[in-house]
């Protein structure tokens, strides 16, 4: 069996296994089998870490807030406002804005 990493108190297991690098505070991917490491993300700006089937979205609701994601490297922000709360499953996130009633997807 093979070791991939040190202790880790967050990750997510989809396609690839993700995890905080709490030395570093990055967000780390690698593949099932250990192989293709990369770093993600710098997650010290962020409030919470989702991981759809296939993205990796960031939530801040500190001093540029909203809902980012991560795609080859970059991270571009596709919501603005402060998430209020949140509901995730395998392809969908579903969240509210802080001082707004209404619901939102994002797919």
């Amino acid at each position: 069996m093979q070791k991939l990493t040190r202790p880790i108190y967050k990750y997510w297991i989809e396609d690839r296994v993700y995890y905080v690098d709490e030395e570093t505070q990055y967000l780390i991917g690698v593949d099932l089998d250990g192989e293709n490491k990369k770093t993600i993300l710098l997650t010290q700006y962020m409030d919470k870490i989702v991981v759809l089937s296939d993205t990796v979205l960031g939530i801040s609701n500190g001093y540029n807030p909203g809902i980012f994601k991560v795609e080859n490297g970059k991270t571009t922000q596709k919501v603005k406002g402060i998430v209020d709360q949140s509901l995730v499953n395998t392809n969908n996130m579903m969240y509210t804005l802080y001082g707004e009633n209404e619901i939102h997807f994002l797919h």
